[in-house]
């Protein structure tokens, strides 16, 4: 996880890591923000470095790749609360090369408009 002060977004509400034990991460495959494009994955409890060894399947036809873009971003689970933003990875598919090599990307700050983003490209 990242340093609270490179994250952007969340100001002094974002808890020290050292608090940051119940986390988990939500998927987008944009532009569909919709709840039918969105996969979470379970929360992970009491721990600083969790590990996601989990699936979020997606059923996508290759020659769309092309202009989708997979979100992944990292939440701070808080029970009764609303949970915190830590981190996201935009992954554009048209780039994206199969193999069963794992690539590590860092979390960014959130970008705030992706579809207005997508537009003015």
């Amino acid at each position: 996880m990242r340093d609270p002060e490179e994250v952007g977004g969340v100001g002094d509400a974002l808890p020290m890591l050292e608090d940051v034990k119940m986390s988990y991460v939500k998927a987008y495959l944009l532009p569909d923000k919709t709840k039918a494009s969105k996969r979470k994955t379970k929360v992970k409890k009491n721990s600083t470095n969790p590990f996601y060894n989990e699936s979020l399947i997606y059923e996508i036809a290759r020659s769309d790749m092309a202009y989708r873009t997979l979100q992944l971003s990292v939440w701070h689970y808080r029970h009764a609360k609303a949970n915190l933003f830590l981190g996201e990875v935009l992954v554009p598919l048209a780039d994206y090369r199969f193999s069963s090599t794992p690539i590590w990307r860092a979390l960014q700050n959130r970008v705030s408009n992706f579809v207005s983003m997508c537009l003015n490209l």
